[in-house]
């Protein structure tokens, strides 16, 4: 009988949440009027303030829908290439080799996200997106212009450069609205954008190569001039319409403080408990939402920037009559804060971890998204195992290349159709078992076997064989998306996890460099065959599932991958109840 209760003693885990303090500690009793009138703001008392479905459906559509948007342009923008290469690699002369060192390139410009997200600190998310935009709207649509090889390298580079600040900027907006649980999947709601742009890129990009001719320019020419306008757009879009918990006409002070409340909640990591009046938060939101400081639109994106670099995990949340750890401080303070927060996020052994599995989740992901096309153009020519076949000569072999490039850019599409939908439901299956570390690795270990197998499909299957291969690929790593780009949050407060999401972000791009650019060198090495490049990419999604079993984030994350019987396991949680309910 007493079996469970030493198991339980024994468990550090669960030796903490029985000494944790109780309420009946407290030293007082309360009435239910004094607990409606209180807000718990320990997470090792509680969860955080439950967020009502009316406000948390306000959230959602006021929120992600524009970021979606500047997503799905993002990832439109930088993976045109794929399907203006069907044309333009022809045009040009130019070799998959340099196909794939101008794929990666622009991943070097992107190397750029951490001194990126520390410019939307400073100057705010509304003011930072709102001008990337428009400038990665002007440099895209000048890849119009590309008349050498020096003309891509450098465009590349410099849409890499332009788009660098985007995700985190997107990242820090999301990280405002939800705590580290319900990030991960407002993140994958977001980042289901990248596979729609590449479901609906691919008829777009059939139509618009079909303009060949038109007004004296090729089809990949209007393919870049004409995907480039939508950027400008979303530039004034963002300037009016981002919103911000401060100035939010749809939220009332309690909702507010709600929101704000649950984000302290996720940030104060294992500190003390500490119970706040209604009256004082909502008199701190009214203090933080009404009179703005002089610097107002830099206080408005950044409510949670605390002149001392904010709440640090491993303390508690301080909350005092019209100021709130989190809240932003004069122009001095909010500049330490973010240094503060950056040296935090340099030093964090955890983050260069995470980067180096997104340096091979990316390298695999960024391959696919910019050689799928030819991949599957070569599969049906038959030459994905034994090599391109011989060119026609003539009208009639310019007219079957071109319907041979639209039938490629059609197909292309199936892939992201079917990650979008993995990626959902893979980061709604993760938030509900409240575990990320299988939810990364088991997928990627599918897409490791699927493009592994590539060339045996290929072979024995034809086009639908590469596409179903492909396809299965592709779901794998997509999605990954909603647990892994949550795991920061889970770890480190809001702004170091922002910044720790840029340099995870950034250490990623190296791999979307590699990974193309190997690809490309493989296949001219080997006369037009694919087939290494999908074995050096399965073994990219190996090695990058291997490294995510191996990692701990947090204490909450450090048991062992064997568990107790189930069984055990329910009485030991009954006797953790009952022993938690004693007033030590």
């Amino acid at each position: 009988r007493s079996l469970p209760l030493i198991l339980c003693l024994a468990n550090p885990y669960t030796r903490r949440s029985i000494c944790r303090p109780s309420y009946s500690a407290c030293g007082s009793r309360m009435t239910e009027h004094d607990m409606a009138e209180r807000e718990w703001t320990s997470p090792e008392q509680t969860g955080p303030p439950p967020l009502p479905p009316d406000l948390e459906r306000r959230v959602f559509w006021r929120v992600i829908p524009l970021l979606f948007a500047i997503a799905y342009t993002s990832q439109l923008d930088r993976t045109n290439l794929a399907f203006a290469a069907l044309q333009l690699d022809a045009d040009l002369g130019f070799s998959r080799t340099v196909h794939g060192l101008g794929s990666g390139l622009f991943f070097i410009g992107y190397l750029a996200q951490l001194p990126a997200n520390v410019a939307c600190l400073t100057f705010g998310v509304r003011r930072w997106l709102s001008c990337i935009l428009l400038v990665w709207a002007v440099v895209a649509g000048l890849g119009a212009a590309i008349r050498t090889r020096a003309h891509f390298l450098v465009l590349r580079f410099l849409l890499g450069l332009a788009e660098a600040g985007t995700f985190p900027a997107i990242y820090f907006q999301l990280a405002r609205f939800y705590d580290a649980d319900g990030l991960g999947l407002a993140y994958t709601w977001v980042a289901t954008a990248t596979a729609v742009a590449g479901l609906t890129g691919a008829p777009l990009a059939a139509g618009l190569l079909a303009l060949d001719g038109r007004g004296g320019l090729r089809g990949w020419q209007w393919l870049f001039l004409l995907e480039a306008v939508p950027a400008c757009l979303l530039s004034v879009a963002v300037a009016l319409a981002l919103p911000s918990p401060a100035d939010a006409g749809w939220l009332s002070a309690g909702e507010r403080s709600t929101l704000r409340t649950r984000v302290r909640w996720a940030q104060a990591g294992q500190g003390a408990l500490e119970l706040v009046p209604r009256e004082a938060a909502v008199a701190g939101a009214g203090a933080h939402d009404g009179e703005a400081p002089a610097s107002e639109d830099r206080a408005d994106d950044l409510p949670l920037l605390a002149s001392d670099g904010g709440p640090r995990r491993g303390s508690a949340p301080v909350k005092t009559q019209g100021n709130e750890v989190g809240g932003v401080g004069d122009e001095n303070g909010s500049r330490a804060g973010t240094a503060a927060a950056l040296r935090a996020a340099l030093r964090d052994v955890r983050l260069w971890w995470l980067g180096g599995i997104l340096l091979l989740v990316d390298a695999a992901m960024n391959a696919v998204n910019f050689w799928l096309p030819q991949i599957i153009r070569a599969s049906l020519r038959a030459g994905i195992v034994n090599g391109d076949e011989g060119g026609e000569a003539g009208a009639e072999a310019t007219s079957r290349q071109q319907r041979l490039d639209v039938k490629a850019s059609l197909l292309a599409g199936l892939p992201f159709a079917v990650a979008g939908v993995g990626m959902v439901l893979n980061a709604q299956h993760a938030k509900r078992r409240h575990e990320r570390r299988l939810h990364t690795a088991v997928p990627l270990v599918a897409a490791a076997g699927a493009l592994g197998l590539l060339p045996l499909t290929a072979l024995l299957l034809g086009t639908a064989g590469t596409v179903a291969a492909l396809t299965a690929g592709a779901a794998g790593i997509w999605a990954v998306h909603g647990p892994f780009y949550s795991w920061p949050s889970a770890f480190l407060d809001a702004q170091t996890a922002s910044l720790g999401f840029a340099l995870v972000k950034s250490l990623g791009a190296l791999g979307g460099f590699c990974g193309p650019l190997v690809v490309g060198v493989l296949a001219d090495a080997e006369g037009g065959d694919f087939a290494g490049g999908a074995f050096f990419l399965a073994a990219v999604a190996l090695l990058g599932a291997g490294m995510t079993l191996a990692f701990r984030g947090s204490q909450s994350e450090a048991e062992p991958l064997l568990r107790l019987p189930s069984w055990l396991r329910w009485r030991q949680s009954n006797t953790v109840e009952h022993i938690s309910s004693v007033p030590f």
